[in-house]
């Protein structure tokens, strides 16, 4: 067993090689040494162990495959990159690229992918719950985009599809109210009636 290095993430106490992004190591529980994940390696979650190398867009950056053409992207780039489509929706609407239609998630056999950062599973979901591109999330630390949906998620920010995202949750947080008051009221009917 090689001794611990710090370049390499791994366990002092058990010097076992750790993935990137834990806190904890996986054979015996110690706490492991802060490894910023930027610095990392992270391998490509479809490709199996193809790094993923580092790549800057127009004012943004990720992580790409070159085998599969699949995007890594953290949490606030994405953040940053909604923001900036945000600020330009409300200067004036684009018309939405023109796109091979998205494929329909409901055909795909579905599999679930693990974070690139955490190594645990992904959940896959529409982007933004109304949009037609199927991603794989990571809760704490970001998405997987494959090869054609980042262009299907910049042309659902492109055409406005953050407004229709926020009137969808809107409309869901409504609907929740008005049910938590109708089940707020039957329970208060049954407590009366058991008091009678």
């Amino acid at each position: 067993m090689e001794p611990f290095s710090p370049s390499r993430p791994g366990c002092p106490a058990c010097e076992r090689e750790s993935q990137p992004g834990r806190t904890r190591c996986a054979w015996c529980g110690a706490k492991l040494p802060h490894v910023p994940v930027a610095d990392a390696a992270l391998s490509c979650p479809v490709c199996e162990g193809s790094p993923l190398r580092s790549e800057a867009r127009e004012g943004w950056a990720c992580r790409v495959c070159d085998r599969c053409g699949g995007l890594w992207m953290g949490w606030p780039t994405l953040q940053r990159l909604e923001r900036k489509f945000r600020s330009a929706s409300s200067q004036a609407a684009r018309s939405p690229r023109s796109l091979a239609p998205a494929r329909n998630p409901l055909e795909d056999t579905p599999f679930y992918r693990q974070c690139p950062e955490c190594l645990r599973q992904m959940a896959r979901r529409r982007y933004q719950r109304v949009s037609r591109a199927v991603v794989d999330v990571c809760v704490g630390h970001g998405i997987w985009l494959d090869r054609d949906e980042l262009e299907h998620v910049l042309a659902f920010l492109e055409s406005g599809g953050l407004a229709r995202s926020e009137e969808h949750w809107s409309e869901l947080e409504r609907e929740e109210r008005e049910e938590a008051k109708k089940i707020a009221k039957i329970l208060r009917d049954a407590r009366n009636s058991a008091a009678q």
